[in-house]
């Protein structure tokens, strides 16, 4: 009775609001797992800095991407832009030694997702009837991004990590408590970052800028794994 009362005390506005939020968020966040997932698991396949060569590739996807949904206005002078940079992209791959095609199909797959949430980023943190700042959409994002997570993890990961660690049986995790914890807080800062670019930009200025970042990865890939 106390539940039903507060309801009716709750203003329509703010049942729509919730609706509207979750309808937009909920496919972010399975775009956000799919990008992760599929990420990581190119991780089992490629060198680091190959994975970064093809991360380059990015700016065209999502400019093709905001072309789609709206977010980017088509011209030549960009589209020639992406074909520079695809073509680069292209030259700076070929004769990767640890070619890996099962690793390419997974990277390639974090890149489409990743485009298509960047892109509903910007839509959902631009859009006028939609009051979300960069703090509130992680708040939402994050909750229904780790229940998308939880269906491969169960099935895939779990039961290695719960089974005893043997070096000699391969497969079975040793699970690094510490390097978890600090992946976790790097990914809060670096997803706040990227929200907080977003509202402020666009999605395609964000993937250019992260060029930077690309080339930062692949120097310090060299000077650990080598």
């Amino acid at each position: 009775m106390a539940a039903s009362e507060r309801e009716r005390n709750v203003p329509s506005d703010f049942w729509a609001q919730t609706a509207i939020t979750y309808g937009n968020v909920l496919p972010i966040a399975a775009l956000f797992s799919g990008t992760l997932w599929l990420g990581n698991a190119a991780y089992l396949y490629l060198s680091v800095a190959f994975i970064q060569m093809l991360k380059a590739q990015m700016p065209v996807t999502v400019f093709l991407v905001g072309v789609l949904l709206g977010t980017e206005k088509y011209s030549h002078m960009y589209a020639l832009n992406m074909v520079v940079v695809g073509i680069g992209i292209a030259t700076a791959s070929y004769g990767e030694i640890n070619f890996n095609f099962v690793g390419v199909i997974f990277q390639i797959g974090s890149i489409v997702t990743e485009s298509f949430r960047l892109c509903l980023i910007q839509l959902l943190l631009q859009a006028s009837g939609i009051k979300l700042n960069p703090v509130t959409t992680l708040y939402y994002v994050a909750p229904a991004c780790f229940v998308f997570l939880c269906i491969p993890f169960a099935f895939l990961e779990l039961p290695k990590m719960l089974a005893p660690y043997d070096s000699a049986t391969p497969g079975l995790v040793n699970f690094p408590a510490l390097w978890l914890f600090i992946s976790a807080v790097s990914a809060f800062a670096l997803n706040m970052s990227v929200f907080l670019l977003i509202g402020r930009s666009s999605a395609l200025t964000m993937n250019v800028a992260g060029v930077i970042k690309d080339w930062l990865l692949i120097l310090l890939s060299v000077m650990l794994y080598e």
